[in-house]
């Protein structure tokens, strides 16, 4: 993949996304290590290694984010008087707090982390 430049120099030709994907298809079918690779293919281990990074994360779909509503029912003080904070949710999980919690914080426990 060499070309020679006007000053002499070699340097190294850009590939197309398809010679890229077949260049990483044979390194995957070689068995060899990058650097044995590398070195028959006359490609730099820097340019293989970004290569096989981009095709690893081309594909990964991020996980959607989730919303979920949250009914707040319109009590009397008299019933939530013990705590300032009080979460349950369809599934029957109860939160309650004595002092407000911050929207970090309920996020953290919704989760279980």
């Amino acid at each position: 993949m060499e070309n020679e430049n006007t000053n002499g120099k070699k340097r190294q030709r850009r590939s197309t996304p398809a010679e890229r994907a077949e260049i990483l298809e044979e390194f995957h079918r070689s068995g060899l290590t990058r650097i044995a690779f590398c070195r028959t293919h006359d490609i730099a281990i820097s340019t293989l290694s970004k290569w096989l990074f981009s095709a690893k994360h081309k594909n990964k779909v991020s996980a959607p984010v989730l919303f979920k509503e949250l009914r707040v029912p319109q009590v009397s003080a008299v019933s939530t008087m013990g705590w300032a904070v009080e979460i349950v949710s369809p599934d029957g999980l109860v939160i309650r707090s004595r002092e407000a919690l911050s929207l970090h914080d309920v996020s953290w426990l919704l989760r279980g982390r």
